[in-house]
This record gives C-alpha cells, structure tokens and sequence, in this order.
C-alpha cells in the first residue's frame, strides 16, 4: 500500500468480531461520515478487499462467512480512516489501472481518469505506425507509457515542469519496461531545443480557479494543483504553451491531441484555428461532454 500502517492493538478496533459483514459494516458507516456517495461504495469495497487487504473475490461473496485476520482487519481499518480524510483511494493503494497497465500512483501527480483512456484511444484510433510523438505535462507517465506500448519502435518523449512528477514517471517507464525520453522543461519559457515530432498530445491545466467550488474535497486537498487550475483572466493559458510548442517543433502536417475544458469548447477550438491549425470540432467523452479536440499543422 501506499502508506504505512499504525500500531493499533486488536482491541482498538471497536468491532464486534472479525467476519468481513462486521467489517463491511464499519467500511459502509465510515462512507456515509465522510459525505461519499453511495453508488461508490460497492466498488471502493471492492478495492479495498482486493487491493488494499488481499482478499480473494470469493472472500467477497461470503462476506458473513469469510473472517479476517488482525493484520487484514489493521489494514482494512486504515484504508477507511484515510478514505475518511478525503484521500483518494489510488493514493492509499498507491497504484491504479490504466490502459490495462499498472502505474505506481502518488500525490506527485494526478491520478490518471478514464476520460484520458479514451484519449489514447482516439489517437491510436487513426496512428498505426511509428512516429515521433511528445507528451507534454506527463504527470505519471500514463498518457507517454501508454503511447509507447500501442505504438511499437516510435520514439516518445514526455515533458513536465515538476521534477517530482518526472520521478514518478520514470518509475513507471521502468516498471513498464517502455523507453522514454523526459525532459524537464516550463512550456511558457522553455529551456531546451527538441526535435521534430510527427505527433504531440497534451492534457494540460485546464480547469479555472472559479470552478473550484463544484470540486470534491479528496481532489482539492491531495492531487497537486499545478496540475489542475488556470488563472480565471487566462482559462486558455495552457494551450497558449503548447501551441507555442508546436509553432516550433510539430511537423507540417503534424497532428495535436488536447483534453479540453468542456465548457471551454469553442473558445479553445477559435484558438487552435486562430493560430493556423485545421482543428475538428471536439469529440465528446462517455459522460457526453466536449473533451478531446485534434488538430493538423497546416503546411
């Protein structure tokens, strides 16, 4: 797991016994303290039981039957104070899935979201060969790790300003056995000289600091806010960066993947075009909402 667990005594738990329903109970009471809706419940359970204590999926099943042992139970009762305290489950386990790969997951970087599965799906919807790409703002490494298994013998590399994230993404290039290039560099004021790239995709900053109020507690409090927000005076500040990126190293006819503000659709797609770009009108994720724009590099 992602932290370590504290000295209780068997005692201290407060549970009647140790059957998994017992324990089921405290997990479903500590869900409804902390203001987590229920229709997350069964699968947060899940993870728990699997990821977090080491269950088997039958243990699940036979929930009144099944009995944990004190270093279960420890566990258990530690995921659910944390998840308590707002802290997203894939920091606790310290790993998640994505793309069907597993990656080491940390408050150093955002935590991967399914939308971002259907942006690689997009682009390996339509590049088949290998190609020069870049991952600009990497966090994890999800999106360039990604990339560099569905798209064999191209060259990737991946740029982040945090030098924490790259840590993090190198870890994972290692653990995923996939060869990246990283590079740490600020995209308003780069530092380095790259080459060409056939393909470059982003998922940026995009978010404005007045939409901070619909955010839930467990993102606002742990995931790292550089990796979210932009200036309420500037909402399209991010793709400002990568189009200057672009202006520069993006082949003619080259082509640029973004995740997108959904309320900032048009407003981002004006900008794509404004600068010279052939753009498509934004495709929508699986919650119906405007999410991925692609545009190619006029020639």
């Amino acid at each position: 797991m992602g932290s370590k667990i504290p000295a209780y005594t068997f005692a201290s738990m407060q549970l009647q016994d140790n059957r998994l329903s017992t324990f089921k109970a405290y997990f479903e009471k500590g869900m409804k303290t902390a203001g987590i809706e229920k229709m997350e419940w069964r699968p947060l359970f899940k993870m728990v039981c699997l990821e977090g204590i080491g269950l088997q999926a039958k243990d699940i099943l036979l929930a009144d039957s099944a009995r944990l042992t004190e270093s279960e139970m420890l566990k258990g009762i530690f995921i659910v104070k944390q998840l308590k305290a707002h802290r997203p489950i894939q920091y606790i386990l310290g790993e998640c899935d994505f793309m069907g790969l597993r990656f080491k997951i940390d408050e150093r970087a955002l935590i991967p979201r399914p939308e971002t599965e259907e942006l690689i799906d997009y682009i390996l919807e339509e590049r088949t060969k290998p190609s020069m790409v870049m991952d600009l703002g990497t966090g994890s490494g999800c999106i360039a790790i990604s990339l560099a298994h569905g798209l064999p013998n191209s060259e990737v590399h991946a740029l982040d300003l945090s030098e924490e994230a790259l840590d993090l993404a190198r870890l994972n290039s290692g653990r995923l056995e996939v060869t990246i290039e990283f590079h740490k560099d600020d995209l308003h004021h780069l530092t380095q000289s790259y080459p060409k790239f056939d393909l470059v995709v982003s998922n940026p900053p995009y978010i404005t600091e007045k939409e901070r109020v619909f955010m839930e507690a467990r993102v606002l409090e742990h995931e790292p806010s550089l990796a979210l927000f932009v200036p309420d005076e500037r909402p399209l500040s991010s793709y400002e960066g990568i189009l200057d990126f672009c202006d520069a190293y993006l082949n003619e006819e080259g082509v640029l993947f973004l995740e997108i503000n959904e309320a900032l659709g048009d407003m981002t797609w004006k900008l794509i075009e404004s600068r010279g770009y052939r753009c498509d009108r934004a495709r929508k994720d699986i919650y119906g909402k405007d999410r991925f724009l692609r545009a190619v590099k006029r020639s």
